[in-house]
């Protein structure tokens, strides 16, 4: 179970770290930020698409809030930085937020502030 302290303490941690960093992938994230990888999914289920697995609970939670709050920018980038940054998905694809009929990894880079 979350709490909303840890929410707040990872939030805070994020919102430093992109500060004056852009085109940061998630990989990074669960890399450099402590709390921030665990065993969740964060998957955007009413598009059908997955964001990125090994995050913790507080950071799917602080990453959506700060999205919703204008905190952070989250961009649609191409695969090899994720595969330049360690990782891939297997799976298709997606080349933009939208609902598609079968599951698909949307690679997410972030910046610190709205565009």
């Amino acid at each position: 179970m979350k709490s909303n302290c840890a929410v707040n303490n990872i939030r805070s941690t994020i919102a430093a770290y992109l500060r004056h960093r852009s085109g940061i992938s998630l990989i990074e994230m669960c890399r450099d930020i402590v709390g921030f990888a665990g065993d969740k999914t964060w998957i955007i289920a009413d598009a059908n698409l997955v964001v990125w697995p090994g995050m913790s609970d507080e950071a799917v939670e602080a990453m959506m809030a700060m999205i919703v709050a204008e905190e952070i920018t989250p961009t649609v980038t191409t695969p090899f930085v994720y595969l330049y940054d360690g990782g891939m998905l297997d799976m298709p694809v997606a080349k933009r937020l939208k609902h598609y009929k079968t599951k698909r990894w949307i690679p997410l880079v972030f910046a610190g502030g709205a565009a």
